[in-house]
């Protein structure tokens, strides 16, 4: 899709709003460093918060334009945006985000379903390094 910038961001504990960056490209390391425990309020949060997938396949409209916060601005690549919520078990446990198409290659329809299948991927890698996770803690537990 040769996005200019992307992110993985996931929900922290039982939390709704509490999004963290868990992977990036192209974005800057002070901006996750100056947010290690939560997105903040902006334009970032309001796509996590959607939960819904949406392709912007030029220039931000108005109303996603106005809530790019002074931190975010050097995050928000443009033009174009592509979003996909991760879910796992009908429940929300993150966001895919790419900014920022190469020239003449406006995101499409297309690329947003490609997305929402690499969602579906990563949704099931990540329960599945959970439960390995939680295997080796009582692997641990039983041994003591």
């Amino acid at each position: 899709m040769h996005a200019k910038r992307g992110l993985l961001a996931l929900i922290r504990g039982n939390g709704r709003s509490h999004f963290v960056i868990k992977m990036s490209c192209g974005i800057a390391a002070d901006f996750v460093q100056d947010h290690p425990d939560q997105l903040p309020e902006g334009l970032l949060l309001g796509i996590a918060r959607s939960g819904s997938p949406m392709v912007v396949p030029e220039e931000l409209p108005g109303y996603m334009a106005d809530r790019v916060t002074i931190a975010e601005q050097l995050l928000v690549e443009k033009p174009g945006l592509l979003s996909v919520p991760l879910y796992h078990r009908d429940r929300a446990i993150g966001v895919m985000v790419l900014f920022g198409y190469a020239e003449g290659t406006p995101f499409t329809d297309q690329n947003l379903q490609f997305l929402v299948q690499l969602a579906h991927h990563a949704a099931i890698t990540l329960e599945k390094a959970g439960i390995i996770h939680q295997l080796k803690r009582q692997s641990k537990s039983n041994k003591t």
